[in-house]
């Protein structure tokens, strides 16, 4: 399986965040200073998993030092299809967003080989989230506070990494324009996999394997979920609380890298 890698840098953020950060590109954004974008192309690279495109307008382009930059489209779902036809040759792809800054290549490399390892080989399509133990990521950010996934085998913070084979993003490309409308919103996600599946995740009934055979029957491929992510990567910039947890702590995480 040849991986290649998809950095979605396109899209503009509104106010008060972009004021707040002095640009609409969220990828641009800086800590430490460096961009969120230069942060995590290096953590890319150092993970060695394959060819990258980073997906964004005009003003990305000159702030992409390593890999290739694809013109953005109109939307998320159109940007992720434009970085997968650039990669012709790979047949798997993991995506991530640019405003990661604390990405972490070990991290990187840890969920493309868990994932790599539970692919069925008899299976042409696979989708994969990854996760982390809400534990893990309070002890590191013990004051950045933001909505978590509640499942009976623990409590989890979602993040950066998603992955999907070739054949899984081509079926599903749909499915995804709805999920990434509702990204942000658990319950219009659940919604997708049923009512009741909504009403265990409210009572704290779904399980990690529950969720991977309910999303496989709905993606109608192979649902992966891995659960033991690193905290880094769920590390994101979507609005004024987020930019002052990373400024807070990005001196003790980059200071060294800087």
């Amino acid at each position: 399986m040849k991986w290649g890698v998809v950095i979605l840098a396109g899209g503009l953020t509104p106010d008060p965040l972009a004021s707040q950060i002095g640009t609409p590109r969220k990828a641009l954004a800086q800590v430490e200073g460096r961009t969120c974008l230069a942060w995590t192309l290096d953590a890319v690279a150092g993970a060695e998993i394959g060819e990258m495109v980073v997906v964004g307008g005009e003003d990305i382009k000159e702030h992409v030092h390593t890999g290739t930059w694809v013109d953005e489209q109109a939307g998320h779902i159109d940007n992720a299809r434009a970085g997968v036809a650039a990669l012709p040759d790979c047949d798997a792809f993991l995506f991530l967003p640019s405003d990661t800054p604390f990405l972490q290549s070990s991290g990187v490399r840890h969920y493309v080989d868990a994932v790599s390892a539970r692919v069925d080989a008899q299976q042409e399509r696979f989708y994969s989230a990854g996760i982390c133990p809400l534990s893990e990521f309070d002890a590191l950010f013990p004051s950045w506070e933001d909505p978590y996934l509640k499942l009976k085998d623990g409590d989890y913070r979602s993040g950066a990494y998603y992955a999907t084979s070739r054949a899984g993003f081509e079926h599903a490309s749909k499915i995804f324009e709805e999920f990434s409308a509702s990204r942000k919103n658990q319950g219009k996600m659940l919604m997708r996999l049923g009512p009741w599946t909504l009403v265990r995740y409210l009572i704290h009934l779904i399980t990690i394997a529950e969720a991977e055979k309910r999303a496989s029957k709905l993606f109608e491929g192979q649902a992966i979920l891995i659960s033991d992510c690193d905290p880094y990567a769920m590390a994101d910039l979507d609005n004024i609380k987020d930019l002052e947890c990373l400024l807070k702590y990005a001196p003790k995480i980059l200071g060294s890298q800087s």
